[in-house]
């Protein structure tokens, strides 16, 4: 008999490749990866969570800044005319959709640094390392799930958090890409 946690990050890791197959030509990285490439040290990474303000405020990877934060990053690097192929940048979201969207956007808008995917928030649920809380910076186990679809996906041994108000989580399984398309044509505005 499989144990709950093992069976969540089976489904995890299944819906995982099922998003990032939507991004063929972004790069994908795992939290396993990401923490190893965390403890070398090698190579400066920049992570950004790409998440709601919602979500963000229950937990994020330690670290993690806003997808805000790296326009105006990249737009100071840009100014002071420092080389941009200098920079690994990480995005995050809960499973890897709207990172997949998200890379591809920076690497149309920025070709010559390095972008890659994350297996989302819940996929890093599953690894040994915390999760923070957004104000204090101390560990938490609290995770956002976005919705109950993705509850499953997480691991139980954190309380999960989604959107549980049927309006919403209705209207965006409804429309589907669109409501997504919206938030990456403002996003697209704010990163030209």
């Amino acid at each position: 008999m499989t144990s709950p946690t093992a069976a969540a990050e089976e489904e995890c890791q299944r819906q995982v490749r099922h998003y990032q197959s939507k991004f063929p030509s972004v790069l994908t990285m795992t939290s396993l990866e990401l923490l190893e490439k965390q403890r070398q040290g090698d190579e400066p990474l920049i992570l950004v969570d790409v998440r709601t303000i919602g979500e963000r405020q229950v937990s994020i990877i330690p670290g993690a800044i806003t997808l805000e934060e790296l326009t105006e990053t990249l737009e100071r690097r840009r100014q002071e005319e420092e080389k941009e192929s200098t920079l690994t940048v990480v995005t995050y979201c809960t499973i890897g959709y709207r990172s997949g969207l998200r890379s591809q956007q920076l690497q149309e808008k920025y070709p010559n640094i390095k972008v890659y995917s994350l297996d989302g928030i819940l996929g890093y649920s599953h690894t040994d390392a915390p999760l923070v809380d957004p104000v204090t910076g101390e560990p938490t186990r609290h995770v956002h799930a976005f919705a109950k679809p993705w509850r499953a996906c997480a691991n139980p041994n954190y309380e999960i958090h989604c959107y549980d108000h049927p309006n919403v989580v209705g209207r965006l399984v409804q429309v589907g890409g669109l409501v997504i398309m919206r938030g990456t044509q403002h996003m697209a505005h704010l990163l030209i």
